[in-house]
């Protein structure tokens, strides 16, 4: 598959991943019994925040028993007051059936009313929704036009995406320099993505000067984030010393990664290259992939949840 064939399939999959009920400040700290029955005798008051926070308290199982439909309620009341967070989480609740019947443009609606008071994962949302017409008709133009609001706010999704609409020349003007941009906004904040796109154009030469160190630093990025489509190219990086020291150890280790990660190709790339290893080599293979696993399972355990 060629890498732009790879990084057009990307698009859907690591846009919706994004869609998602974010904790507000305050519900990220653990709380009391005493504490929450004071947000609930706040919520039942009125209180548009405590109602937002006794949502995502029974939506996420959080200091109350998980249950949808009351987080649902609550969101709702919130949301009917104008409160933005509810308002967007209101949103994710009609996008994937949380605790109510799925309706797209519902959810489209809520959305749209949370994005126009500049909350950032809203005018994301509106972005995706836009882009692929999910509950209202599809309006590219309009959809970079709120990417780039949540990604001028530095939402690294967001930035990732309007990276790939400049890349593609989707709803904007055609613009590798623009993509490469918001490629790197995004990558800098750690967007497995858009290092993986970033990898991709340095290899190919493709808006920058082609560079296979370049390539394989981002690839290395990407992979060590798990990543299984990085960590198979970087096995085929090193299989080539394509920018970097050939090494059949790393390039099997790494293609036994892919493999783990379910990557298409893997299992016959990693067999081809175990043919030249000798067994010393091949048992150093082993461990080494041991050891990028938990160098993977590390970092994925210090990323901050999103």
């Amino acid at each position: 598959m060629s890498f732009r064939a790879i990084i057009a399939k990307m698009l859907l999959a690591l846009a919706l991943s994004w869609c998602v009920l974010a904790p507000p400040a305050s519900a990220q700290d653990a709380m009391s019994q005493t504490e929450m029955k004071e947000v609930r005798e706040k919520a039942e008051g009125g209180d548009a925040a405590a109602q937002y926070k006794l949502g995502w308290s029974f939506s996420n199982g959080e200091h109350a028993p998980q249950d949808l439909r009351e987080a649902f309620g609550w969101y709702e009341l919130a949301a009917k007051q104008g409160f933005a967070p509810a308002q967007n989480s209101l949103g994710i609740c009609y996008s994937q059936g949380r605790g109510v019947e799925k309706n797209k443009a519902e959810a489209a609606t809520w959305y749209r009313l949370a994005a126009e008071q500049g909350h950032i994962k809203a005018q994301y949302h509106m972005g995706v929704i836009l882009f692929f017409g999910n509950g209202i008709d599809q309006a590219r133009a309009e959809a970079a036009k709120w990417y780039t609001l949540a990604a001028e706010q530095g939402f690294a999704p967001a930035q990732y995406n309007l990276g790939t609409m400049y890349d593609r020349g989707e709803g904007v003007e055609q613009s590798y320099a623009t993509a490469i941009k918001w490629y790197e906004r995004a990558a800098a904040q750690t967007h497995v993505g858009a290092q993986f796109a970033l990898a991709l154009k340095y290899h190919d030469g493709e808006g920058v000067e082609q560079d296979s160190a370049e390539a394989a630093s981002w690839l290395t990025l990407a992979a060590e984030q798990g990543f299984g489509k990085a960590q198979y190219m970087l096995g085929r990086v090193y299989y080539e010393g394509d920018g970097v020291p050939q090494d059949n150890v790393k390039s099997y280790a790494w293609f036994d990664r892919a493999l783990a990660s379910g990557t298409e190709g893997a299992f016959d790339a990693k067999v081809w290259v175990m043919a030249d290893l000798s067994d010393e080599e091949f048992e150093a293979a082993k461990s080494l992939s041991i050891e990028l696993q938990a160098k993977i399972d590390a970092a994925k355990s210090e990323s901050p949840d999103e």
